[in-house]
């Protein structure tokens, strides 16, 4: 077990331990695949050895704003099984980003499970042009192959707890299970909801909306569409996909379960790891800086939304429609239509 870190600090009161998972699973004609992932999860609070202790501190002088994960822990028993949330990253992002948001939920008493490669590309962040946009037939390829590896690793979990031949038998509570991803993972997380009834929570970061209403309870945080150029001194207007998006997500707010939210002066990147440091916005030169309560806010939300949808701690954020922070804007819900059938028309 060795001392590892995961950025920034954490808001739960649990230590953290993390490790790497490599589940072998059957796929489609009885082949088997494997799938790798990394867990987050809280662990037992132990007195490090003197030596150990020693290497954390001097690695905290260096590193003060990163928070301490031991490797290779084994998970806490005290707090009996505990619930999972997968967790699914950008098209072009890597399983190791976003570790912030991970450890702080984990802290909170949560496993994490951060997929790698959930859309089967195989292929480094480098080799990725993200100058050119995905099509859309590329889009929905993608977004049906995350959808299948989030259900592939719940069968994984499942055949890995049997018999409790391994560290994590009976400690995952695979019956109270959530997902969560960022942008085309965040519809991924929506869309798992609609083909697999296992996931009974889900929360997008700055992800696409579709046009299919989400049921069970649901987290939406979008960003500023108003900031997507802040040099300019005037608004930019929103294009047609966010105009788009916008619209479902009022229709989406119409929900007693969707929570759907917006925060001020953010950028998409901002909810993606990179939102403790400054972002590049296409088209523009300068780095854009994420607005001073963003992390926080994006932590306090999505630790209210899980632990009151797979911990039953009712938290007063998933039953109001004020926030405590001022950036935060509540979208209101649309109004269902009124046809009005003209005489002699077929409904």
């Amino acid at each position: 077990m060795h001392w590892q870190a995961a950025s920034f600090s954490t808001t739960g009161p649990h230590a953290l331990g993390t490790t790497g998972l490599r589940l072998r699973t059957r796929a489609e004609e009885g082949r088997c695949t494997t799938l790798q992932v990394r867990l987050w999860y809280p662990i037992d609070q132990t007195e490090p050895t003197r030596a150990r202790a020693l290497a954390q501190f001097l690695y905290r002088l260096r590193h003060f704003r990163l928070a301490p994960a031991w490797h290779g822990a084994e998970p806490t028993r005290e707090l009996g099984r505990l619930p999972l949330i997968t967790y699914v990253h950008d098209i072009g992002g890597r399983h190791e980003a976003n570790s912030h948001l991970l450890a702080d939920l984990a802290s909170h008493g949560f496993v994490l499970a951060a997929i790698h490669d959930p859309f089967g590309r195989r292929i480094s962040q480098y080799s990725l042009r993200r100058s050119e946009p995905s099509t859309s037939d590329g889009e929905q390829r993608s977004l049906a192959h995350g959808v299948k590896t989030a259900s592939v690793l719940l069968d994984a979990l499942e055949e890995l707890e049997q018999g409790d031949r391994t560290v994590w038998g009976n400690c995952i509570d695979l019956k109270n299970v959530g997902i969560m991803g960022y942008a085309l993972g965040g519809a991924v997380a929506a869309e798992a909801t609609h083909s697999d009834k296992r996931y009974v929570a889900a929360a997008n970061l700055a992800g696409p909306i579709s046009a299919r209403l989400v049921t069970v309870p649901y987290l939406a945080m979008l960003p500023d569409f108003q900031s997507a150029h802040p040099t300019s001194s005037l608004p930019a207007p929103i294009n047609a996909r966010e105009a788009l998006h916008y619209r479902r997500a009022r229709h989406q707010a119409r929900l007693p379960q969707g929570h759907v939210i917006q925060i001020e002066g953010t950028r998409k990147e901002h909810f993606g790891g990179s939102i403790g440091s400054a972002s590049i916005v296409p088209g523009t030169q300068q780095p854009v800086d994420p607005p001073k309560h963003a992390r926080t806010i994006v932590e306090a939300y999505t630790a209210a939304f899980f632990g009151t949808y797979l911990q039953n701690h009712k938290h007063p954020l998933m039953y109001v429609r004020h926030s405590p922070y001022s950036e935060v804007r509540f979208l209101p819900p649309s109004t269902p239509r009124r046809i009005d059938w003209p005489p002699g028309a077929t409904q």
